[in-house]
């Protein structure tokens, strides 16, 4: 059995190892910033059960991190979350568009209230 070894990828190992982070994360960090709060988010969801917060109630908080985890799911696969008609109706894309902007928006109003 042969082993290859891409320099590359023992360079950002190095760089997760040392610093926390590689290059390679940088270069896409959207991306990067999806992937980790796509699972958190989640979890989140399905373990706070203790509190919302004021005036939302736990139903509507549901909901709310729902949305909040749109838009960083659609980071992660952009195709396969679009509607078939996305490109060829400006309605659908406006409808989209929309939702994504509603959920990063609730993520900004919101973001103090992520802990449990």
């Amino acid at each position: 059995m042969v082993f290859s070894f891409d320099t590359d990828e023992i360079k950002y190992l190095w760089q997760k190892i040392t610093r926390g982070h590689s290059d390679k994360e940088i270069w896409g960090l959207s991306y990067s910033i999806a992937e980790f709060i796509v699972p958190r988010l989640k979890v989140f969801k399905n373990r706070n059960k203790h509190s919302t917060p004021m005036g939302v109630s736990a139903e509507e908080w549901d909901n709310i991190t729902d949305k909040m985890c749109f838009p960083f799911e659609i980071l992660l696969d952009d195709n396969e979350l679009k509607p078939d008609n996305y490109f060829r109706d400006d309605k659908a894309k406006a409808e989209y568009d929309n939702k994504v902007k509603e959920g990063l928006d609730l993520f900004v109003k919101y973001y103090y209230d992520l802990w449990d």
